[in-house]
């Protein structure tokens, strides 16, 4: 991967990183795993919280509790390719009015 981006309503926010990094592709997975200095810009944009110890979530709508009250979108460059995922894609119903954020830290600060 070498760029992640953070759409919100609309607006594109600053990349959050452009640092190759080695990934492993796995949409069996319901969840993405990051170093913590790759996914702390996006915990500050998306104001989540600590959800257990290497996930984090999100708000979620009242009205419809699958469906994350921020909207928007995560950008994942490779290379010239882009891929857009919006956030509904992202997350999945916690507990009470949250949803989980489904890309987490890795516990190693250097994976």
């Amino acid at each position: 991967m070498s760029s992640m981006a953070v759409n919100k309503n609309d607006k594109s926010s600053p990349t959050l990183f452009t640092e190759p990094l080695t990934v492993f592709l796995d949409s069996a997975s319901p969840s993405s795993y990051l170093p913590p200095h790759i996914i702390q810009p996006l915990i500050d944009v998306t104001q989540a919280t600590p959800y257990d110890s290497s996930l984090y979530s999100v708000s979620c709508e009242n009205e419809n509790p699958d469906v994350p009250t921020f909207s928007g979108s995560v950008d994942f460059g490779f290379g010239n390719l882009t891929i857009r995922v919006p956030m509904q894609q992202l997350t999945w119903v916690g507990s009470g009015d949250l949803c989980v954020l489904g890309i987490g830290q890795t516990s190693n600060p250097h994976d």
